[in-house]
């Protein structure tokens, strides 16, 4: 697989987005234990294109920061990030989970950061509802 957003879409067509998200998180995404969270129980709406100013990240060097991570750290991702996107990198899209209505960043906090600074405004996610209302109520506010 190559984890592409049209990658995404395509499995997202076929009714497989949930295939697409937990292949995702287990090899590249390196992030087993969301992707156990979010095989429990939930539903996944998208890929959709979403401004930024709609996401709230939960990593970062920020002190409010849910997972914090060392300044030096984070900024060493997010420059070779950078780098990847100038030389044509596809980035992933980000997994997010709705969460009392906002849009909070479970996978992707240096992807978005680093596409910021490359001018990016709005990127594809993949949204995590845990209950089946939760998603329906989405889509009717979402359009």
């Amino acid at each position: 697989m190559e984890f592409t957003c049209k990658e995404a879409l395509d499995f997202s067509q076929r009714g497989e987005i949930d295939k697409w998200v937990h292949e995702f998180l287990t090899s590249v995404g390196k992030n087993n234990h969301l992707s156990e969270i979010m095989k429990e129980k939930g539903h996944f709406y998208g890929p959709v294109d979403i401004p930024f100013s709609k996401l709230i990240r939960c990593c970062g060097p920020e002190k409010n920061m849910k997972f914090y991570e060392f300044k030096d750290k984070w900024e060493d991702r997010n420059n070779s990030m950078i780098k990847a996107i100038k030389n044509e990198w596809n980035v992933p899209p980000f997994i997010v989970w709705c969460r009392k209505g906002k849009l909070s960043i479970a996978d992707g906090n240096h992807r978005i950061e680093a596409l910021k600074k490359c001018g990016f405004k709005k990127y594809w996610v993949i949204i995590w509802f845990k209950k089946l209302e939760d998603l329906k109520k989405f889509k009717i506010n979402f359009r």
